[in-house]
């Protein structure tokens, strides 16, 4: 896997990620509470992919 698809990769997410907030920042407070916790979800899911990708780059 090449490193400047992983990082396009994530720079659509980031900007996905950034429009959903925005739309969720329009929509009532339990709406935005749970659009909150998936997002949170996705970079912890994010940031374990990129740990163990690390690793085996090691």
């Amino acid at each position: 896997m090449k490193m400047k698809s992983v990082l396009t990769g994530m720079g659509i997410g980031m900007a996905v990620g950034s429009a959903v907030s925005m739309a969720a920042s329009m929509t009532e407070p339990s709406i935005k509470k749970q659009y909150k916790k998936k997002a949170s979800k996705a970079l912890k899911s994010m940031e374990q992919m990129l740990n163990n990708a690390q690793y085996m780059f090691k």
